[in-house]
């Protein structure tokens, strides 16, 4: 999603107010700001194709994983099955 910076803020807390958990938050508010389509575009003009799908794929996969460890930190873990 492109919003304005520090947009993710109060949609955050909205998000947070309709019960979304702590954890997927944190990721969202994460990889919002890289993962947009703008961040995105700019920074394969100065990495190239290959380097930047592998930035897009640690910045996912790290971001998640920070969500998962903060989730569980709080107590709010997920159910995977």
């Amino acid at each position: 999603m492109y919003f304005p910076t520090l947009m993710e803020v109060p949609i955050a807390k909205i998000f947070l107010e309709l019960g979304m958990a702590r954890g997927p938050l944190l990721a969202y508010l994460l990889a919002d700001p890289e993962l947009s389509i703008q961040s995105i575009l700019v920074t394969r003009k100065f990495l190239g194709d290959q380097k930047n799908i592998v930035f897009v794929g640690l910045v996912t996969i790290f971001t998640v994983i920070a969500g998962l460890i903060f989730g569980l930190l709080l107590g709010q873990g997920i159910a995977l099955w």
